[in-house]
């Protein structure tokens, strides 16, 4: 705000939804920093707003990563459960939603971009099938913190929540004007009725799944 930037980004992920561990807090209040800084920020040009999304596919840590990990060092995969959802987001989707928000955004906003999901099992599936390996099945407990679907906006944001232009949605928290009067250009309420989770939205099919993976290039060509 002292150098008046022009914009200011956060970049958070689902985490921060209706979190229940410290480290989903934090993702919270760092949403919670930047769109409040849009209102106390008096005089001073910079528009402050978020972006939220889940796991990029292939990121450092995500399920790709560590299912190659396993098939090359010859371990078993470890699996939670199956069925459990997450959405589907690749780098090159990440960066043009980031794009579309420094471009578009209006401050004081968090925007949620539109997302198909995948099974865990479909996706191990996948990764062994591309490399050509028969490793074995091994059911891990459920860790700390982890969420058997991601959720992307929670029931109670919903009636903040708009679609934009871009197809996006924004949370755009505007009880925090002065008045009622402000709202997001370009934009109309939301027509979602339930909490926008990865258990609610399309499922990717493998045969997609393995085309996307491919495209990123995330199967190491000699292991």
């Amino acid at each position: 705000m002292e150098k008046d930037v022009e914009f200011a980004l956060a970049i958070g992920t689902d985490k921060a939804v209706s979190p229940f561990n410290t480290y989903g807090a934090t993702k919270l209040l760092m949403e919670r920093l930047f769109v409040s800084a849009n209102y106390y920020k008096g005089e001073h040009k910079t528009k402050f707003a978020c972006v939220r999304y889940g796991n990029v596919l292939g990121s450092r840590g995500s399920i790709i990563p560590k299912i190659i990990d396993q098939i090359i060092s010859g371990k078993k995969i470890t699996i939670t459960d199956p069925n459990m959802t997450r959405f589907n987001i690749t780098i090159d989707q990440a960066l043009d939603l980031i794009f579309r928000v420094v471009k578009n955004g209006h401050g004081g906003d968090v925007h949620v971009p539109k997302l198909d999901a995948y099974r865990v099992g479909d996706m191990k599936d996948v990764v062994l099938d591309l490399m050509d390996c028969k490793n074995e099945e091994e059911r891990i407990p459920v860790r700390i913190g982890e969420k058997f679907h991601e959720t992307l906006i929670n029931e109670h944001e919903i009636r903040n929540t708009y679609e934009n232009q871009d197809n996006d949605y924004v949370i755009f928290e505007n009880q925090l004007t002065p008045d009622d009067s402000e709202t997001i250009p370009n934009a109309k309420k939301t027509m979602l009725t339930t909490e926008y989770s990865s258990d609610k939205v399309q499922s990717t099919p493998k045969e997609e799944l393995k085309e996307i993976i491919i495209k990123q290039n995330l199967i190491p060509k000699n292991f």
